[in-house]
């Protein structure tokens, strides 16, 4: 009997200490908020898959999804408002992506999606169906609507790519798809000629021969 104990309470340990384990892992790797794997865990899989790259040349996609102007829901709705729409997001995200893809919060209220392709048809038709999906949300927030956009960017690795050149690319995406949007959304500012006195228009007037 003393010895089914000790196996037992053995047993029971280790259970425990595998229960720790995981528990201390998936604080490493996972994001608290929305149950992606976090930056950490990213940039470790983005390591293997460059390294992959170099050996056997296959290639790879990044598609960089940032939500815009996260700071000001979360001035109005609190933390706990912005989480709630990045849940939403991340919930809308995991529809998109394949069982082969890589998906996670980069930081803040970026995420980033690992994808294996080398094809720019693959990429773009990932960034529509990332705008699509969002596109077709309803956010709700304290009983409010609340509009959300994404700006949504992407980039294939090339052979002259270090892990850091390929990560620029990808967020450089998404910074240049946010400009352009300003500038759409902004209204033509009309320049008027300055007017100038009758007497320093006439000085200016070429004399007559």
């Amino acid at each position: 009997v003393t010895g089914a104990i000790q196996v037992f309470m053995y047993n029971v340990e280790a259970t425990q200490h595998k229960e720790k384990m995981k528990s201390l892992i998936r604080r490493a790797f996972i994001d608290s908020v929305t149950g992606l794997y976090n930056k950490s865990y990213m940039q470790g899989k983005l390591e293997q898959f460059m390294e992959e790259y170099k050996k056997t040349g296959e290639g790879f996609g990044l598609v960089f999804i940032n939500v815009l102007q996260m700071n000001r829901i979360n001035l109005a709705y609190g933390e706990s408002g912005g989480d709630k729409v990045l849940k939403e997001l991340t919930a809308a995200l995991v529809k998109v992506a394949e069982a082969e893809d890589i998906l996670g919060r980069w930081h803040g209220a970026n995420f980033l999606m690992i994808i294996g392709t080398d094809k720019k048809s693959v990429l773009f038709m990932y960034e529509n169906r990332i705008k699509n999906a969002i596109a077709d949300l309803t956010f709700s927030v304290a009983e409010k609507l609340v509009e959300v956009k994404v700006s949504v960017g992407g980039t294939l690795v090339r052979s002259y790519d270090s892990l850091y050149s390929v990560l620029s690319r990808a967020e450089c995406s998404v910074i240049k798809e946010v400009e352009e949007d300003v500038e759409k959304a902004a209204p033509p500012v009309k320049v008027q000629a300055e007017e100038k006195p009758a007497e320093e228009a006439q000085e200016m007037k070429e004399p007559e021969e």
